[in-house]
């Protein structure tokens, strides 16, 4: 398999997704996990690059235009994708920065959960940077 692809029409959120606003150090698509720098700015996060890289803060609920733009994370609760997610699968960081299925993890990557499928077009973000290099 590979990564969701992702329509920026078809993000939204549930009742229960908490929210946050941050500042971007890139540009940013919708639905990118996304992970904090020392210097307190988010970037799409990369399963196979460092521990660091794979500590997904969040998922991008909107587009950021570059570095210093403002933009929103959703870190928990219900997002939004359409009808794209297996239901009852687990989601996890990809080595491309997107969301693949857990099935795709290897050799090399930093596991981080980013949530599982309550049906094909709910992800239950409930993020966990493992912290374990597969």
């Amino acid at each position: 398999m590979a990564d969701i692809t992702i329509t920026a029409a078809n993000i939204g959120c549930g009742s229960n997704a908490l929210v946050r606003r941050v500042t971007g150090g890139e540009a940013i698509t919708h639905g990118k996990p996304v992970y904090q720098q020392s210097n307190g700015k988010f970037y799409v996060a990369d399963a196979n690059n460092s521990e660091q890289t794979a500590e997904v803060q969040g998922i991008a609920f909107c587009s950021c235009s570059g570095d210093g733009v403002d933009f929103f994370i959703l870190f928990f609760g219900d997002m939004k994708f359409g009808a794209i997610l297996t239901k009852g699968e687990t989601y996890i960081l990809s080595a491309t920065g997107g969301i693949c299925p857990i099935a795709d993890l290897a050799s090399g990557w930093w596991v981080t959960k980013l949530g599982s499928a309550s049906d094909t077009s709910t992800l239950k973000v409930n993020i966990e940077a493992t912290r374990i290099q597969k």
